[in-house]
């Protein structure tokens, strides 16, 4: 079982351009890092298994679809075994909506694609966020979950409701999960990682919201304020011990932050604790 504060976040980020508040300057260059995750007891079937991460886009006067499109075509490269949208599609107008999510619907995923909505995608009206992505064809989770299955193995996705606006809700989103499916949850927002109920197995946490802080410099972030996180969960890989931390199952966050200080695209492997043990070898 998980401890609220007993988890690892870590990432796969295209890095971008600096940028002030959200947004000052467009970014350019595309950066892919990878992240390699031990997931416990996973089915050999999803030993590799890739997820390709998109956050935060904030399609706006300043994130053109162009660059949007690039981000598309990079991920589309890696070839991903799922691609996963946390959320935060516009800035705050609904004219982006559906130009921005047009673009994503061309990403590809051997196990398709699967997305959640951000704080922002509330702004501009929840159901009409939820109307521009049901036309894309592309499955919105919400309090719900999917079930991936290869070579008789299963993994399941699961994705909340936006922690600012709405009411995540952990519980729902597992709801008829066997326990011994691996169990990957999607939150906008990082901080809800506090909250998870500590006898409901979560595997692994994919969130967004944070942007890296806004703006770096030398590795810091200035101007970070507790709107956007009240526990420190900017970005990178983060440890903290807990109670349980012997039994509980690691939980990696990632960047969030795409085109912002950087680029909102993150990639995770996944692995068996067997398997890791033979690549560190």
């Amino acid at each position: 079982m998980i401890s609220r504060r007993n988890f690892i976040k870590g990432g796969l980020i295209l890095g971008g351009a600096v940028m002030l508040d959200g947004f000052v300057l467009e970014p350019k260059d595309i950066e892919v890092q990878r992240v390699d995750i031990r997931i416990p007891r996973l089915p050999p079937a999803f030993n590799g298994f890739t997820i390709c991460q998109l956050t935060d886009i904030h399609h706006s006067p300043v994130v053109g679809l162009k660059y949007i499109n690039k981000v598309v075509d990079k991920a589309n490269s890696l070839s991903p075994d799922l691609v996963a949208l946390t959320g935060d599609y516009i800035d705050d107008e609904r004219k982006y909506a559906a130009p921005a999510i047009e673009a994503l619907a061309r990403l590809k995923a051997r196990h398709g694609v699967v997305s959640i909505l951000g704080n922002h995608d509330y702004f501009i009206g929840e159901s009409y966020s939820r109307e521009v992505i049901r036309q894309s064809r592309i499955p919105l989770l919400q309090n719900s979950h999917i079930m991936i299955r290869s070579g008789g193995d299963t993994l399941c996705i699961a994705g909340t409701r936006d922690y600012l606006e709405d009411k995540p809700d952990a519980r729902a989103s597992l709801k008829g999960v066997p326990l011994q499916v691996p169990r990957v949850l999607l939150s906008h927002h990082p901080d809800y990682s506090e909250y998870l109920p500590l006898d409901e197995k979560v595997d692994l946490v994919l969130s967004g919201h944070t942007h890296g802080g806004q703006i770096t410099w030398f590795g810091r972030s200035p101007l970070r304020g507790t709107h956007h996180t009240r526990f420190g969960y900017w970005h990178g890989r983060h440890h903290h011990d807990g109670a349980q931390k012997k039994k509980a199952n690691p939980i990696f966050h990632s960047m969030a932050s795409s085109f912002s200080s950087r680029s909102v695209k993150t990639t995770y492997s996944l692995y068996s604790a067997r398997m890791m043990k033979r690549r560190a070898r």
